[in-house]
């Protein structure tokens, strides 16, 4: 759910920025919820890193698109 909402407005963010630091941030900020993902053991915190992973993950199609 949080990739598919976030794919829509991350559209909408990648039109106005530049995408080749967009690109960058949503790939740097991916590999670190990545990492948290592999530190946790929480279930409340691995739903909410794996949500948020979603968002930043849905950074890379507009920017590439773009």
């Amino acid at each position: 759910m949080s990739y598919g909402v976030s794919k829509f407005l991350s559209g909408l963010v990648a039109d106005r920025a530049n995408p080749r630091a967009f690109l960058v941030t949503g790939l740097v900020a991916s590999a670190l919820l990545n990492v948290a993902f592999g530190l946790s053991s929480s279930l409340g915190m691995l739903i909410g890193i794996w949500a948020l992973n979603g968002i930043v993950q849905s950074t890379g199609a507009p920017a590439s698109a773009k």
